[in-house]
């Protein structure tokens, strides 16, 4: 395997063909694997050595290598011989460490010590020479004059071993307060760029729907509106009450009427139009509080306090328009395959079925059982227009319901006038309900007792069957709200008759199912 060089900075490995040399690293618990260690700046801690351990030739003067014999000069092909290291030779070349030559010693201080000055009898004349010491041989006055001798000072000596450490510890200091500088220079960058990121996380613009004004493929996707323009027109229905709404705060707090002497809450931070693109797009992709929190920039718990609210104000104010049409409206936009075979049609009628979780109660789970899903369900009765124009939404009942059943208890027969007449499959037979109020049933015939249906009976079936499918493509609409599609948490049980209402009105703004 190609060797590599250990020294910290140093590049040379074995696959670059140059003359330089690798040499094993001793062993690091030797006197000599120490020096090799503290020459190349490491420590025993945090580095390994074994027999792949190198040290390239660069890091070698020509003094630590031996000189070659004549011998193994000849036994290389290329005439150079394999350099071989003195066993006292220590890596000592490092980029990190440039040599540096040191000057002369410096010479140890020397100290004067004057001879004590005998002071002359009376009389005589001091000699100036013994106050003042001569400066040089030729200008003393014999032995009268003072010596100045070198003397060697344990003080000094002291003081420059004093001198060296402080210059170590000096030396040591600098090194680590380096390094911290180092340290607190990543820290303080990595500090910039925490900051960094949150700031462009509370500057970052959440999700909105202006991104999706000019498309209204978008529009379709992530709210079910055909157009930008129905959307902001259903958003100016609702803006002037949900600019005066409370919020939802869950349904151990929540009352119809304002707590008097408390502050409101703080306000979302997202303006109502956003709010409502998620509360749309909540019910169209069926996205959960997390998803939609990462999208609009807000807590999952704000995102669900959001939804409800919304539901909340558009199933009060779709509740207050009047789904039923007059026979003059239903006539007024019958398509024509209405017109030719079933002219006093009022209402199209079917059953659908939302799969639950679930729930813990047993009472409930053996209401909410469906025999015919083999599931957990609740089910809606759903009426429409001849033109596909959801006219009739039902209460939500158990699963375990019969077709029958719910028709009767959902207040659909005081809707009817005389002379209507209502289409079903042959689940609703409903003929006996009906005829008191004068209202007229078509449905498939039934087989009975016959072996097969007369070729009248085969046309009134397909008949019938070719005008009431759009009915089925009316809940296939409903359930194309993701929200609704799949199995339902319990969560949403309370609120799950609102929701259904919502998206069933929603529908209504999709342009017609009958071509007219």
């Amino acid at each position: 395997m190609p060797h590599h060089c250990c020294v910290p900075r140093c590049a040379s490995n074995g696959k670059k063909k140059s003359h330089v040399s690798f040499h094993k690293f001793p062993d690091p618990k030797s006197q000599r694997g120490r020096l090799w260690l503290h020459a190349v700046r490491r420590k025993l801690k945090n580095f390994q050595v074994n027999e792949y351990t190198k040290v390239c030739s660069r890091h070698f003067v020509a003094a630590d290598f031996r000189a070659p014999s004549a011998k193994a000069v000849k036994r290389r092909k290329n005439g150079t011989p394999k350099r071989r290291l003195l066993l006292s030779a220590v890596p000592s070349v490092f980029s990190f460490s440039p040599v540096v030559t040191k000057g002369p010693a410096r010479r140890p201080p020397t100290v004067r010590v004057t001879t004590k000055v005998v002071e002359p009898k009376s009389g005589t004349v001091p000699d100036s020479s013994a106050e003042f010491p001569p400066e040089s041989d030729s200008q003393s006055s014999g032995d009268s004059a003072p010596e100045i001798m070198d003397v060697p000072c344990e003080q000094c000596a002291w003081k420059d071993k004093v001198n060296e450490s402080l210059l170590e510890d000096i030396s040591n200091l600098t090194s680590r307060l380096a390094a911290s500088e180092a340290e607190c220079a990543k820290l303080q960058d990595k500090l910039s760029v925490s900051e960094s990121k949150s700031g462009s996380q509370q500057d970052k613009r959440a999700f909105g729907i202006e991104d999706f004004a000019e498309d209204n493929g978008a529009i379709t996707y992530y709210t079910g509106f055909p157009t930008y323009a129905l959307l902001m027109a259903c958003f100016s229905f609702l803006r002037a009450s949900a600019e005066g709404m409370n919020y939802w705060k869950g349904t151990a707090t929540a009352t119809d009427e304002p707590r008097l002497g408390t502050k409101p809450g703080r306000k979302p931070s997202l303006d109502l139009l956003s709010q409502f693109f998620l509360v749309l797009i909540r019910l169209r992709r069926g996205y959960g509080p997390e998803h939609l929190g990462h999208l609009f920039n807000v807590s999952p718990s704000t995102a669900s306090r959001l939804f409800c609210t919304w539901v909340n104000l558009m199933y009060v104010k779709f509740s207050a328009i009047c789904l039923w049409p007059s026979r003059n409206r239903v006539d007024a936009f019958m398509p024509p395959c209405f017109k030719q075979s079933y002219p006093t049609t009022r209402v199209i009628i079917d059953c659908t079925e939302f799969f639950l979780e679930r729930p813990e109660s047993l009472e409930r789970q053996s209401s909410t059982f469906s025999s015919y899903k083999n599931h957990n369900t609740c089910k809606l009765l759903l009426g429409i227009t001849p033109d596909g124009t959801i006219s009739f939404v039902s209460d939500l009942f158990e699963g375990s319901i019969s077709d029958k059943d719910i028709t009767a208890a959902s207040g659909l027969l005081d809707l009817l006038e005389r002379g209507d007449s209502v289409m079903a499959d042959k689940g609703f037979d409903i003929r006996d309900m009906l005829a008191p109020h004068g209202v007229r049933l078509n449905i498939p015939p039934f087989q009975k007792n016959k072996r097969q249906f007369t070729p009248d009976e085969v046309v009134k079936t397909k008949k019938i069957a070719a005008v009431r499918i759009h009915v089925e493509r009316a809940i296939g609409r409903v359930k194309c709200f993701r929200i609704l599609n799949g199995v339902i948490e319990n969560s949403l049980w309370d609120m799950l008759e609102q929701v259904v209402f919502v998206v069933c009105m929603l529908c209504n703004f999709q342009p017609g199912l009958v071509a007219s």
